[in-house]
């Protein structure tokens, strides 16, 4: 799995674009940033060491981690004054794997 390496994963973010692509009902962007973000417990304010000025977060047990709730994501990187990167995506569900071309297909934004 890519988000074991999370040098990997910034390397490939800095160099082109990226679509990660998880199990139907899984979150692609929380697999693909589980190495890379540390979760944030809500309402705690602390400097974060993570690489994104802005990545899409989503709740889970009290904790900000990433995520979108889809299961196929493009991702663009841009490095932001500051040298961090702020994410610009689409996204996907994915609710059977016979519609991955479809979803790919929609996250490229193909007909």
């Amino acid at each position: 799995m890519i988000s074991a390496n999370p040098e990997l994963v910034k390397r490939l973010l800095n160099s082109t674009r990226l679509i990660a692509v998880a199990e139907p009902g899984q979150d692609a962007l929380t697999l693909l940033f589980t190495g890379l973000v540390e979760p944030v417990k809500i309402g705690e304010k602390k400097p974060t060491k993570d690489p994104m000025a802005f990545l899409p977060l989503v709740e889970k047990d009290g904790y900000l981690v990433p995520g979108c709730e889809c299961s196929v994501i493009l991702l663009e990187a841009r490095q932001a004054p500051g040298g961090k990167l702020i994410l610009g995506y689409r996204e996907a569900t994915l609710t059977r794997k016979s519609r991955l071309p479809w979803a790919i297909a929609a996250v490229l934004g193909t007909p």
